[in-house]
């Protein structure tokens, strides 16, 4: 019972239009200097994502379909419910699990219309989870292939620096039923993946701060400032999502260790 509703408290938690990061006092997001953001976090496991015979009755009690409400009572899930809050309470776009104080390797991913402006084919996207992601550099990974971009943080209230980050991106990870999955991220995905999965790594925005950006004309500047939008939350709604299934664009599912396909 408690995933379902701390699921559905954090879906329905009402946007507050107008928060800026850094004026969520009271917020489960952990802020610099809590020593969980500087530590390694460890890889989610099998266990970890396995639904519960209790979670699936209390769905089908509920006269829920558990494979589409992106609800069965796994661990990772109880986290999942944690991190939307997060971002609800603080107008965030994405957040990684050590910034709610759990040392584990997930993180839930949306771009909001204000973090797209002026990219071309650029894609709204709902909060998707990646749990274990591992990054790869893409092809053009080199000089040309950087971006010197503006950023902000959940746990570096009122800050902005500035960071030098892969244009594209190869990733692999699974979602949250356990099926892994492989794609290649650019853009404004790439650039925030980068950023999600240096806080596994106990690394923040300001470890990486660029000290001195090469040109302020081609920093890009679409990472300031809060989110207003709601676009990306409304897409939750749709009939196609499902937290539990859901993928960046262009993703597909790969074989995994042993190919123990999904955790039900």
């Amino acid at each position: 019972m408690f995933t379902r509703f701390a699921l559905a408290a954090a879906l329905l938690f009402s946007t507050a239009i107008g928060i800026q990061h850094g004026s969520f006092e009271g917020s489960v997001v952990r802020i610099q200097g809590d020593p969980i953001l500087a530590t390694n976090a460890v890889a989610v496991t099998d266990d970890d994502l396995r639904c519960t015979l209790v979670g699936k009755i209390s769905s089908l009690l509920n006269g829920d379909d558990p494979t589409t409400t992106g609800a069965c009572g796994s661990r990772a899930e109880e986290w999942v419910a944690v991190m939307l809050q997060g971002l609800k309470e603080t107008n965030g776009a994405c957040i990684a699990a050590p910034q709610i104080g759990i040392s584990k390797r997930i993180i839930v991913m949306s771009v909001p219309l204000e973090r797209i402006r002026g990219e071309t084919g650029g894609i709204v996207m709902p909060p998707t989870v990646l749990v274990n992601p591992e990054l790869f550099p893409s092809a053009d990974s080199g000089i040309d292939g950087m971006q010197e971009t503006w950023e902000s943080c959940l746990s570096v209230p009122n800050e902005l620096v500035v960071v030098k980050r892969h244009k594209r991106i190869r990733y692999r990870g699974q979602r949250l039923d356990g099926t892994y999955v492989v794609g290649e991220a650019w853009g404004r995905l790439a650039l925030t993946l980068q950023h999600e999965v240096d806080h596994l790594n106990g690394v923040l925005m300001t470890d990486m701060a660029v000290a001195e950006p090469s040109s302020t004309n081609h920093i890009r500047a679409d990472a300031k400032g809060g989110v207003e939008s709601t676009e990306h939350w409304d897409l939750m709604g749709s009939e196609d999502y499902n937290i539990r299934t859901f993928m960046f664009p262009g993703a597909s599912t790969a074989p995994g260790p042993g190919d123990t396909g999904v955790y039900a």
